[in-house]
């Protein structure tokens, strides 16, 4: 007898009918997965950068201001966030006083803080002690181009934290 080992052509269209139906389900999400992973990088990389202006206030013992710019000239070196030492105290970043800057990642990302009171907020200083100049209290958000985000949360004593996912305005 003569017995042959093998698929036959209806098999073979059947299984690359099935692997076809499994992309067109698992291509959307994996993009959308990839959009949260590029969300939630950025709130870290942005609650990094708070991190590391306090913690400069502190060890040079100087006012550090921590500046937004919600809609940044790539060509003209700005950034996002701008954490400068504020050694003449005129709230303005001055040449020799930049210690990080931080570009979103992407062009679908925006930045918006505002202090306590829903008033849009450009900078906030962090005094020596490490607390927030002026007692202010802030919320920061990356939101991205399908109105998700991630929100920050700066409080007086200058600790701050991510406190999960947001609807963006």
């Amino acid at each position: 007898m003569n017995s042959q080992k093998g698929v036959t052509l209806i098999e073979l269209m059947i299984a690359v009918g099935i692997l076809a139906i499994v992309v067109a389900i698992a291509v959307p999400n994996f993009q959308s997965m990839i959009q949260n992973n590029r969300l939630t990088s950025a709130a870290n990389e942005t609650l990094g950068v708070f991190q590391i202006a306090r913690s400069e206030a502190i060890r040079a013992n100087r006012r550090v201001i921590l500046a937004f710019n919600a809609t940044p000239d790539i060509t003209a070196d700005e950034a996002h966030i701008v954490v400068f030492v504020d050694t003449d105290r005129d709230g303005t970043e001055d040449a020799g006083e930049r210690v990080r800057s931080l570009l979103l990642s992407s062009d679908s990302l925006a930045l918006a803080a505002v202090d306590g009171g829903g008033n849009a907020m450009t900078q906030v200083g962090f005094q020596p002690d490490g607390r927030t100049v002026n007692s202010a209290t802030m919320t920061a958000s990356v939101c991205d181009d399908r109105n998700r985000g991630q929100q920050l949360v700066l409080r007086a004593s200058g600790q701050s934290r991510l406190t999960g996912a947001i609807t963006c305005p």
